[in-house]
């Protein structure tokens, strides 16, 4: 979905912007507040010797157009204070079925990771909670952000209809959907996706169905959790795309 929006957008666009990895395992602990300025200059000198170009700054620094993920972060942690004016939330979901699937198949493939672990330990479940806390926040049931654009992802990239009520709510309009053929590579790309593969708008909602052994008994585990179960039915009732 990030390469969408860039695609409709002329923003500098700044990944993960705190990886949570370290923090997890006790090597650092969470950043202090900043304001969005003192931020993105800094961002601007730290990258300076990785060819930040000066297009780059100009559209983060001067303009103030950015867009910034975090990702695996509570929404009662802010880290951009006071909040830029004229910013948008942006709350991204995901079917906890195809997100947990993607996430066990990550866990699964590649060295072991404190934010993609292989059984349902604490990280895992903390996982869980950050789903249910995002959830909430969607329905209404919490208010931690201003007025969140909330997107559903499985509506998302499954219908064009969806897509342009997103885009207007985006303050955006759609020039091209190219990147709807590919998948991102942002944060080490997709779990499913072999070289040369671009997962299509199938696979993506049956993420499910290539788990198999522990793969999948991990998956059946998670997907117990009862409030897990009512916050995806009100979810997928309220968001999921039913047409016109």
């Amino acid at each position: 979905m990030i390469n969408w929006i860039l695609e409709q957008s002329e923003l500098a666009f700044f990944n993960n912007a705190i990886p949570v990895k370290a923090i997890l395992k006790g090597k650092k602990k969470w950043p202090r507040q900043s304001t969005y300025t003192q931020w993105i200059k800094y961002q601007a000198l730290a990258q300076s010797i990785k060819n930040f170009a000066p297009s780059i700054y100009k559209t983060a620094v001067t303009d103030n157009r950015a867009l910034v993920s975090f990702e695996d972060i509570g929404l009662d942690y802010r880290f951009f204070a006071p909040r830029p004016e004229g910013s948008i939330d942006l709350l991204i979901l995901r079917d906890p079925q195809n997100l947990f699937a993607s996430r066990i198949k990550k866990a699964f493939s590649r060295e072991w990771l404190e934010v993609y672990p292989r059984e349902n330990n604490k990280f895992m479940q903390r996982a869980t909670q950050l789903w249910k806390q995002h959830a909430k926040e969607a329905l209404g049931q919490s208010s931690f952000l201003e007025k969140p654009v909330v997107v559903f992802f499985d509506s998302w990239i499954g219908n064009e209809d969806y897509r342009q009520n997103t885009a207007h709510e985006l303050g955006l309009s759609i020039h091209s959907e190219q990147s709807l053929e590919k998948t991102a590579h942002y944060g080490g790309g997709s779990s499913f996706s072999e070289q040369g593969h671009d997962s299509s708008a199938v696979e993506i909602l049956n993420r499910s169905a290539s788990l198999a052994g522990e793969e999948e008994n991990l998956l059946h585990e998670i997907m117990q959790d009862e409030e897990l179960i009512e916050l995806r039915t009100q979810i997928i009732d309220r968001f999921g795309y039913k047409g016109s």
